[in-house]
């Protein structure tokens, strides 16, 4: 197993395609395509987990990802992604929007998620439309800091790395571990079903 991945290899795919209503008819088509098809909410929703099967436990630990690497897109180093919206709190957004509340909306985006520091936007009016931006802590005097052209790019930009405390902790080592096609955990080289 790799040490690391991009996150867009670990999705949440939804079971079944969701129909966007009427109601996200602001929403840019690359941005539809994926809360079309992939799980939003919180960091435990939106990633497959990392589970191990270790010597010392009888069922698969859950190890959290970590993605807080320098050369992610975040704007403040160890700043990482803690979620994006659900499409009923986007619901709300849009509203908010439509009315023009925030700096954001003013300047043609929605916010879609957040950050420790940043609320991350999405563009939806020409020009800026599925480009994401950051706008928070890392902003210099209100700006918007482009990230990625889409919310794709900004997946595949964001590195997901196992949390090292606990792979010690078990004592796993991610070079010795396998996937076996009928299981849905990973486990060390030496324990692999015959």
């Amino acid at each position: 197993m790799a040490n690391r991945k991009n996150a867009l290899h670990y999705l949440n795919g939804r079971q079944e395609v969701v129909k966007i209503g009427d109601e996200f008819s602001c929403l840019p088509n690359i941005f539809r395509v994926f809360v079309s098809n992939f799980e939003l909410g919180d960091e435990t929703r939106l990633f497959r987990s990392l589970k191990v099967k270790t010597d010392s436990r009888p069922e698969p630990v859950t190890i959290r990802w970590e993605n807080a690497k320098k050369d992610n897109p975040w704007k403040i180093e160890g700043d990482r992604l803690l979620g994006i919206t659900t499409l009923e709190d986007m619901k709300y957004e849009i509203k908010e929007y439509d009315q023009r509340i925030e700096p954001w909306h003013q300047s043609g985006m929605i916010k879609i998620g957040r950050t420790h520091g940043d609320a991350i936007l999405l563009g939806v009016e020409s020009g800026k439309e599925d480009r994401i931006y950051l706008y928070g802590e890392s902003s210099d005097h209100g700006e918007f800091f482009e990230i990625a052209p889409d919310i794709f790019s900004l997946f595949s930009k964001i590195e997901l790395v196992p949390d090292t405390a606990l792979l010690d902790f078990y004592k796993v080592s991610l070079n010795e571990l396998v996937l076996n096609w009928d299981e849905d955990f990973w486990r060390k080289k030496s324990d692999q079903l015959a």
